[in-house]
């Protein structure tokens, strides 16, 4: 159309370009209704076959459940679960069933998931919430995992080859031990907070007293020593195995450290 036509639209048979309204100066017409529809239409979605794990059902299921009073994991309180597909949404976590420990067994395989750069995986840990899987692998990368999709998250590099790692009782911190002999302090949102020259040789176990006040490392240099967490100072050095240590582990409950 020209300067002066109000309906036209720059096309013979007045029907505007996509992304065009009405003439050079003239109003708006023809084609302005067939622009907005054509930007309403959203692309279908293609279904996806990824595999999903819902954790939450379970959970659900035992914040919901209408109980007056409750007696700790027993099974005059839990309702029967018929063989049925219905009765699913009925199932509660392996930990209230602690009379029957066999349902906490795994016994269906779910999936494998590969990493972008194949190297073997050194040290894993669950994220105190359970969304996330942590894994650290040879090349010096964390890579998180999603617990629900199983697929990665976010990797993150540049450190040294992690052996061992743990997360404090309250959830707060994660301690890892690398092949430098190297503690570090990372918080839940994977920054490192601290890190300290721990051992001569490679750090193979670090573990949380019941407290969180203390933690005990193991190193491939004979020793095992025991750490005020808050200082990041060695209290106590052990050498009673007079060869590597590979692996170490603090009571749950009491003053007694497995090596």
């Amino acid at each position: 159309g020209d300067n002066n036509s109000g309906g036209g639209g720059g096309s013979a048979d007045g029907r505007t370009p996509r992304g065009r309204r009405g003439g050079a100066n003239g109003g708006g017409g023809g084609g302005g209704e067939e622009d907005e529809d054509t930007a309403m239409l959203v692309e279908p979605q293609m279904r996806s076959d990824r595999a999903y794990l819902d954790l939450g059902c379970g959970v659900t299921q035992l914040l919901t459940e209408n109980r007056i009073y409750r007696r700790q994991n027993d099974w005059r309180d839990r309702s029967f679960l018929e063989p049925s597909e219905a009765h699913k949404r009925f199932v509660l976590p392996p930990s209230e069933h602690l009379d029957m420990p066999e349902t906490g067994l795994a016994s269906r395989y779910c999936h494998t998931s590969i990493n972008k750069f194949r190297f073997p995986v050194f040290a894993i840990k669950w994220s105190p919430e359970g969304r996330r899987l942590i894994t650290a692998s040879q090349n010096g990368e964390f890579t998180l995992w999603s617990s629900f999709g199983f697929i990665a998250d976010k990797t993150i590099g540049g450190q040294n080859i992690v052996r061992c790692m743990t997360w404090t009782n309250s959830g707060d911190f994660m301690l890892t031990g690398d092949m430098q002999g190297v503690i570090k302090y990372w918080n839940p949102q994977m920054r490192l907070q601290k890190e300290i020259e721990a051992h001569s040789s490679p750090v193979r176990g670090v573990s949380f007293s019941p407290s969180d006040l203390k933690f005990v490392s193991a190193s491939d240099d004979v020793s095992i020593k025991i750490w005020d967490f808050e200082t990041a100072r060695d209290e106590m050095v052990l050498r009673g195995h007079g060869f590597d240590v590979k692996a170490v582990e603090w009571h749950p409950s009491k003053s007694l450290i497995l090596s």
